[in-house]
């Protein structure tokens, strides 16, 4: 009799710390469904972090727009570029991109971090006669750029004393305006300067 207490024992523990799945092997029981089955974390850290394995981790609470998936997947910054709506002057616009969702630029790389709340400080920046005040939406430029993007590498967070010869000299606003966005030429004085545009 002590024989098999030797032998049953050691198996009745064995079974009762097996997980369901991997009872299921030996008793032909169901295998529980994947949402109850936690991944490794080894699987996790070995999918590839890139726009698409995001686009496709997108829940139905934060539904991607087709607009986004067809941005990302674009081969080329031509096949991209040709998705971005036309302003009136005919050039790309960004900011018109943002507005219409055709795109949702990550906090992060692989948005692995929460994004920042959009900054809604817009004002105007007094200029040197009157009608130049330029006007500088935070309210646009921080749902895709975050404040440590311009602060305090290329502004101080206030007294940045600005001029048009910097910026073409590439500093300040001149730093993304007129490599990745609109550039300061004649044709786009009014979407800084909106009184010269009557607004």
């Amino acid at each position: 009799m002590k024989c098999w207490l030797v032998i049953l024992l050691p198996v009745l523990f064995l079974l009762v710390s097996c997980s369901q799945k991997t009872l299921s092997v030996f008793f032909d029981l169901p295998a529980p469904p994947p949402e109850k089955v936690a991944p490794s974390k080894t699987a996790i850290s070995e999918q590839p972090v890139n726009a698409n394995s995001q686009v496709a981790k997108a829940t139905k609470a934060e539904a991607v727009p087709l607009s986004v998936v067809k941005m990302e997947n674009a081969k080329s910054w031509e096949e991209a570029e040709k998705m971005l709506p036309i302003n009136e002057l005919g050039q790309r616009d960004w900011a018109l991109a943002l507005q219409q969702s055709i795109i949702q630029p990550r906090s992060a790389i692989g948005g692995a971090r929460e994004p920042e709340p959009v900054f809604k400080f817009d004002f105007y920046l007094k200029g040197p006669f009157p009608g130049t005040d330029a006007f500088f939406p935070h309210s646009t430029h921080t749902k895709h750029l975050d404040c440590s993007s311009c602060h305090p590498k290329l502004f101080r967070y206030r007294g940045t004393k600005i001029t048009m010869e910097d910026i073409n000299a590439g500093k300040y606003c001149g730093f993304c305006h007129g490599t990745v966005s609109f550039a300061p030429t004649a044709e786009n004085c009014a979407r800084c300067h909106t009184s010269m545009a009557g607004k």
